[in-house]
C-alpha cells in the first residue's frame, strides 16, 4: 500500500512541470570599491594597504521570478505518462496481494475445517475401534475367536487413538495460521462453522482474455507502457528546450530598497554535445523497453498456462469427489453386513477386518477429497484473479 501511495505523489509531482514555477528571492551584499588592484578582497589585503583609498556601500534587493516552461521535447507529458503507467502498475500489485490474501484465507479456513472434522471423524473411529475390540475378546471368550485377532483389533484401536493426537495437533497448528491471518489470538477460534465448497465450477469461457484481467499480467502491461515512456524521455534531451521568464524586483542602497525593476524574457537552451552520454541513454532505455515487452509476453503465457492447469485441477478434483461418495457408500454398506455377519459368526476376522478398514479409509479419503477439492477450486479463484472482496461463500 506504501508503494501505491508513493507512486501517487511521484505522478502528482511530475504534473507539477505545467504550471509556472514561481520563487521568491532576498539577496544582500557590502562592497568596496577602491583604486587598489587588490582593494576589492578585504581579507587578502596586505597589511601596508592604505583603507582610506576604499569605499563602502551596501546593496539589497528581493523580488519574485516566474517561470513557465514552453517545450521541452515533450519530456514533461512523457514523464507524466509514465508516472501514470508505474501508479497504475502498483495498483496491479496492490490488487495481487489482495487476490493473495483471499487464497491464503481460504486455505486456512480449508485446513481448519479438515482438522475440526478429521477429528470429530477420528473420534468416531476410536470408538469403532473400541467396540470392534470388544467384540474381538467376547468371541475370544466363548473361543470362537484366536488370539491373533484380538492383537489386531488391539494395534488397530491404539493407531486410532494415535491418528487423533495427531489431528487434535493438525488442528491447532491451523487454528493458529488462521488466527495470525485474521490478526487474532488462537484462543479466539475454538471452532469454526462452515462446509466445503463443492458445487461445479463454470465453463471456462475465453481463458486468454480472461488472462489478460490477471493482476500478473496487468503490472507487466503497465511496466512495458512505463519503459516506452522512458525511452521518450531520453529522447526528449534532443530537442530544444524553451522556457518563458519575468521578474520583479526592488533594489537599492538602503533597506528597504526602492528602485524598481521588471523583466521579461525567453530562453532556448539546444545541446550540443554531451560526451555521448545523451546516446547511450537513449539506448539504455531502449533495451529496458526490450525487456519489460519480452516480460509482458512471458507473463502473458504462463498466466494463461497456470489459468488451463488451475481450472483442470479443479475440474479433476471435483470428478474425484463425486467417485469418492460413491465408494463411500458402498463401503459403508458392506461394513454394515459384514458387522452383522461376523457377530453370526458368519464370515471370517480377516474378513470382517478387511472390510471395516476400507470402510474406515474411504471415510478418511473422502474427507481428504473434500479438502483437495476446496483447495483447487481456491487455487482457480486465484488464479482468476479474485480479490479478498471478491470471494463467495455456500451457505
Amino acid at each position: 500500500k506504501e508503494s501505491l501511495e508513493k507512486a501517487g505523489y511521484q505522478l502528482r509531482s511530475s504534473e507539477g512541470a505545467f504550471y509556472p514555477q514561481v520563487s521568491a528571492s532576498m539577496t544582500t551584499n557590502r562592497n568596496a570599491n577602491g583604486n587598489s588592484g587588490t582593494g576589492n578582497n578585504l581579507q587578502g589585503s596586505s597589511p601596508d594597504q592604505n583603507s582610506d583609498d576604499l569605499t563602502f556601500n551596501n546593496q539589497f534587493s528581493y523580488g519574485l521570478n516566474v517561470k513557465q516552461s514552453l517545450f521541452n521535447g515533450f519530456k514533461d507529458s512523457s514523464l507524466v505518462s509514465k508516472r501514470s503507467a508505474e501508479l497504475e502498475g502498483q495498483e496491479a500489485e496492490y490488487y495481487k496481494q489482495l487476490v493473495q490474501l483471499g487464497y491464503d484465507l481460504r486455505t486456512a479456513f480449508v485446513q481448519v475445517l479438515y482438522f475440526q472434522d478429521l477429528t470429530q471423524l477420528n473420534t468416531q473411529t476410536v470408538e469403532r475401534r473400541k467396540t470392534n475390540l470388544r467384540m474381538v475378546e467376547l468371541r475370544i471368550e466363548g473361543g470362537r475367536e484366536h488370539k491373533g485377532a484380538f492383537l489386531k483389533s488391539e494395534a488397530l484401536f491404539m493407531q486410532a487413538v494415535q491418528d487423533l493426537e495427531q489431528s487434535k495437533r493438525g488442528f491447532k497448528l491451523a487454528q493458529e495460521k488462521l488466527s495470525r491471518i485474521l490478526g487474532r489470538s488462537p484462543e479466539q477460534i475454538t471452532s469454526i462453522r462452515g462446509a466445503f465448497q463443492s458445487s461445479k465450477i463454470p465453463p471456462k469461457g475465453n481463458l486468454a482474455l480472461l488472462s489478460k484481467r490477471t493482476p500478473s499480467y496487468l503490472y507487466a502491461s503497465a511496466m512495458a507502457r512505463a519503459a516506452s515512456y522512458g525511452v521518450d524521455i531520453a529522447k526528449s534531451v534532443h530537442y530544444p528546450d524553451i522556457a518563458a521568464t519575468a521578474s520583479a524586483t526592488k533594489t537599492g542602497e538602503t533597506w528597504p530598497p526602492e528602485s524598481k525593476h521588471f523583466s521579461v524574457g525567453l530562453s532556448l537552451t539546444l545541446p550540443l554535445y554531451s560526451g555521448g552520454s545523451i546516446s547511450s541513454d537513449v539506448e539504455a532505455a531502449a533495451r529496458d523497453k526490450l525487456k519489460s515487452e519480452t516480460s509482458l509476453l512471458d507473463t502473458e503465457r504462463e498466466t494463461l498456462f497456470t489459468l488451463e492447469q488451475a481450472y483442470s485441477d479443479a475440474e479433476d478434483a471435483l470428478g474425484k469427489l463425486s467417485v469418492q461418495e460413491k465408494l463411500l457408500s458402498a463401503a459403508q454398506t458392506l461394513a454394515t453386513i459384514s458387522r452383522n455377519q461376523y457377530t453370526l459368526g458368519l464370515t471370517t476376522f480377516q474378513e470382517w477386518d478387511t472390510i471395516e478398514n476400507e470402510y474406515i479409509t474411504s471415510q478418511r479419503q473422502l474427507l481428504t477429497t473434500k479438502r483437495d477439492s476446496a483447495l483447487t477450486l481456491a487455487a482457480w479463484e486465484k488464479s482468476q484473479g479474485i480479490k479478498i472482496q471478491e470471494l463467495k461463500y455456500e451457505k
